[in-house]
């Protein structure tokens, strides 16, 4: 490995806290990714220094506090999630109801089917996009668009 990769790879002192914290391993690039491990130590210490402690700490709890999703720490699922923090931070300023709402989706096959995809958007975008579906049903059920129509107009004649 070239010095300025294995150098991105080091956890900053705050990032090792962090991770520390929330009992978060870090894999080498050619590691089998387990539970709670990650190797995207360069996006997560981007997103530290772009959006601070308490945005980056919600984003990893999102994934490894939730059910089924500990072994998604990938740059894909951890920008995904981020960007959507960022663009509702009402939905964030909620942490036990979007919690809750995580509970419910499976990112590994959120991943999978976004990977499919990458031809057409980025897998980050793909997961970001699909989420955004799933989690606005979740964190603002009351304005789910109403339809006034029982059938197509075309139908209805």
């Amino acid at each position: 490995m070239g010095g300025r990769r294995a150098r991105d790879e080091e956890p900053s002192a705050e990032l090792a806290s962090l991770l520390g914290e929330l009992d978060i391993q870090i894999a080498p690039v050619h590691a089998y990714r387990r539970p709670r491990t990650t190797m995207a130590t360069a996006c997560l210490k981007s997103m530290l220094a772009e959006y601070g402690y308490a945005h980056t700490k919600l984003v990893l709890m999102s994934i490894v506090e939730t059910k089924g999703n500990a072994r998604e720490l990938t740059a894909s699922v951890l920008w995904a999630v981020s960007d959507l923090v960022a663009a509702h931070p009402k939905w964030a300023a909620q942490p036990s109801l979007w919690l809750e709402a995580f509970d419910q989706v499976h990112l590994g096959q959120l991943r999978a089917f976004a990977k499919r995809n990458h031809g057409a958007v980025k897998v980050r975008s793909g997961i970001a996009a699909i989420l955004f579906g799933f989690l606005h049903t979740k964190m603002e059920p009351a304005q789910q668009p109403q339809s006034k129509r029982s059938q197509p107009a075309r139908m209805a004649a």
